[in-house]
């Protein structure tokens, strides 16, 4: 309730920064909440917002979250080129974008689908410096896990511990 008021506020004083960051923080919200069509509709208006309020960080999110709606439809390839997209943007920042999570959950599913390990723990890997946002539990240990297999060897043991950070996502919510 208090974003929709903000949304609001924002919209009669013609904030189109205030404006950007809220219509993103709804859609984030909706995606946490699991609602497919509820972010379909946002991705739209969020980056024509961010565009407006030159926020390439925000429209790379909208992006983003449109990479989970493709991957949460079944269309792999497309929420692989725009989780692609996304983080490409991110990684034209200035600073480190903090939420890479939001494409990179999708990219580790879609490689551990295709039983494509070593893609599934690097992408996994860029989740756990310090400079993004700490999963929560038990999905951080869970990929930290799977890391230390992969770097130990362990090819098997690092498919399953990401298919137990898959899970886990899900149910937080990132996925």
């Amino acid at each position: 309730m208090a974003m929709r008021d903000g949304l609001a506020e924002a919209e009669r004083r013609g904030d189109v920064t205030t404006r950007s960051q809220t219509l993103t923080y709804l859609m984030v919200a909706g995606r946490k909440r699991g609602d497919v069509e509820e972010v379909r509709q946002a991705v739209g208006p969020v980056i024509e917002q961010a565009r407006q309020a030159a926020l390439p960080e925000y429209e790379a999110m909208a992006i983003a979250n449109r990479a989970w709606v493709a991957w949460r439809s079944g269309d792999e390839a497309k929420a692989a080129a725009d989780a692609q997209a996304a983080l490409q943007m991110w990684e034209g920042l200035p600073v480190r974008y903090p939420f890479e999570w939001m494409a990179l959950w999708p990219l580790v599913a879609i490689a551990l689908a295709a039983q494509r390990i070593e893609p599934a723990a690097e992408y996994a890997r860029r989740m756990l410096p310090p400079q993004q946002q700490p999963l929560l539990e038990p999905a951080r240990t869970l990929v930290e896990e799977a890391v230390r297999a992969w770097d130990a060897g362990q090819p098997a043991e690092t498919e399953e511990l990401l298919h137990r950070a898959i899970r886990a996502a899900s149910d937080l919510g990132y996925l």
